[in-house]
């Protein structure tokens, strides 16, 4: 299996986890489809499912290049962008707006009062990184704690 491939599905399954999906509530595209990385593919998850996934695995970063592609994408679907990027060896990074991180984070009682500055660590590293290169600032944090955010809020 090609890596691009192999991490769509890695991405899909984060979500079905998620969302409590069956195998069948999102798929892949046809290769030669343009648009999302991660299609609805039920009534279930048309609903719930808020995001339009852009999944990249590759060693350079082109941030902008590929949130400009995000959001074009999620426009066209009527979706929130989310970009997951991974390089090999790294763990996956979902990044998203600034505001609808500090949205979904607020909807969980124990982050309702952390200070915009004061995101929780693991093994000491910040979970949260924030920046300001495009017109609209990004958040980027482990695509597995970003899941994990998105589990919480879904009522199961």
């Amino acid at each position: 299996m090609k890596k691009g491939p192999g991490f769509e599905l890695e991405i899909l399954n984060g979500f079905n986890k998620a969302y409590n999906f069956g195998k069948y509530d999102l798929r892949k595209p046809c290769p030669s489809v343009p648009g999302v990385d991660i299609v609805i593919n039920s009534d279930l998850a048309e609903e719930v499912m808020l995001y339009a996934p852009e999944c990249k695995r590759q060693e350079r970063e082109n941030i902008s290049g590929w949130w400009k592609q995000c959001k074009a994408n999620a426009l066209q679907a009527g979706l929130i962008p989310v970009l997951f990027w991974r390089r090999n060896r790294m763990c996956a990074v979902a990044i998203i707006e600034e505001g609808h991180f500090h949205s979904i984070a607020m909807g969980i009682d124990e982050y309702k009062n952390v200070g915009f500055k004061q995101w929780p660590t693991k093994n000491d590293e910040h979970l949260v990184s924030f920046f300001s290169k495009q017109k609209t600032p990004l958040a980027m944090v482990p695509a597995w704690w970003f899941f994990e955010l998105i589990d919480r809020l879904v009522i199961k």
